[in-house]
């Protein structure tokens, strides 16, 4: 009966070194995109990690694909992340619209105002010793679109270890396949399929919403080729 249905029954203790020693790990495009969201020592122990399993890494396409064409993005958004954070406190902690308002508690016989406005100031003045922190922090974060030390890292470990593009026919099959399949809330990707926006890899055009499957199936011929070899 296992052989049927072995994905119901729980790894042996040999079963997951052999998967450890023999298989093949295959990251997500996500898992490339957080490497620009660790500290340095945590980027740098994954790496680490990944570097003693570097001959059984593997990446399909569509994910190395998604990961150049988002990469600057990414970037873009951890450095803006300082001002955004900047306008929140801004926004939610605007302390100079309380002065008027607790004026109509200046003759309350047990509320001191003044002492009130005092560490509203007191808060204050912390609230802008966080932005200039922030503001030297921003002045020391790496200028990754000049000089992306992750980039090569990325592509030192992978090269070699990427997947071959689909053509053009085989993505029109499997956009065919995927507006089936999503029709019917299938996964993979079924959730993708509000995505309207469109990329170019080569001569070849990428629906963005089909990518999870592109990825799926892309993973499952690198397993038929696995097996065969």
């Amino acid at each position: 009966m296992k052989k049927h249905f072995f994905n119901y029954y729980r790894l042996t203790g040999d079963e997951i070194k052999q998967l450890w020693d023999d298989g093949l790990f295959i990251l997500d495009t996500n898992v490339l995109m957080k490497f620009y969201c660790y500290t340095d020592a945590a980027r740098t122990d994954f790496l680490n990690a990944l570097k003693l399993k570097a001959e059984q890494l593997w990446v399909p396409n569509q994910v190395a694909f998604e990961y150049q064409k988002n990469r600057l993005d990414k970037i873009d958004e951890q450095m803006r992340a300082y001002d955004t954070i900047k306008k929140l406190l801004d926004q939610h902690l605007q302390f100079e619209k309380l002065s008027a308002p607790l004026e109509n508690y200046k003759y309350h016989p047990y509320i001191d105002k003044d002492a009130i406005l005092a560490q509203i100031s007191r808060t204050k003045n912390e609230i802008e010793s966080i932005k200039t922190n922030l503001d030297e922090t921003k002045k020391k974060h790496p200028n990754l679109i000049k000089d992306d030390a992750i980039r090569s890292e990325i592509k030192d470990l992978f090269d070699g270890r990427v997947g071959e593009p689909c053509n053009k026919t085989e993505l029109e099959t499997i956009y065919k396949k995927g507006e089936s399949r999503y029709k019917d809330n299938i996964p993979p990707g079924y959730k993708d399929s509000g995505k309207k926006d469109v990329s170019i890899e080569g001569d070849s055009l990428i629906k963005n919403k089909y990518g999870d499957l592109i990825i799926w199936l892309q993973i499952i011929e690198k397993a038929k080729i696995e097996k065969n070899q």
